[in-house]
C-alpha cells in the first residue's frame, strides 16, 4: 500500500489505529481508509497519483450515538440502503471525488435525526 497524504482545509481528526477520519468541515483527504462526514458537510476523497479509489462500503444515517453529535442522535439504527451505490457512482475508479452527507443525495432514512456518512475505501 502506498503512502498517502492529507491536506486539511479546516478540521481533521485521525485515529491512526483504525485509520478513520472524522470531518466536521469540508476537507480533502487521502490518508484514511474510512471517512466520517457529518450531515450537511462534504469532503474530497483522494488517492495518490497512479492509484484509484475503490469503495468497499458506505452508510448514510446514524449507526451510533457518539459520532457527529448535533441535534437529535437517539435513533441509532437507521441507514439509507442506497449509500454504497451512490458513493460508488461518485468515486469508484477515480483519483479524487467529492462526497456529500445530506438527505438530497440519500433520502432521509430517519427523519428528525442528525445523520452522518461513513465511506470505507482503499486506494488501489
Amino acid at each position: 500500500m502506498q503512502d498517502r497524504l492529507v491536506q486539511v482545509y479546516w478540521h481533521l481528526t485521525i485515529c491512526p489505529v483504525h485509520k478513520v477520519c472524522l470531518y466536521q468541515y469540508s476537507v480533502l483527504v487521502s490518508a484514511c481508509s474510512s471517512v466520517i462526514i457529518c450531515e450537511h458537510e462534504e469532503a474530497y476523497v483522494r488517492c495518490s497519483p497512479g492509484t484509484k479509489i475503490h469503495i468497499t462500503g458506505a452508510a448514510y444515517g446514524r449507526m451510533n450515538g457518539f459520532l457527529c453529535k448535533k441535534g437529535n442522535t437517539h435513533n441509532t439504527s437507521c441507514r439509507a440502503h442506497s449509500s454504497t451505490h451512490v458513493v460508488r457512482g461518485w468515486c469508484e475508479g477515480r483519483q479524487i471525488c467529492e462526497v456529500f452527507a445530506d438527505n438530497h443525495h440519500f433520502s432521509d432514512p430517519c427523519y428528525g435525526t442528525f445523520k452522518y456518512l461513513q465511506v470505507d475505501f482503499e486506494c488501489v
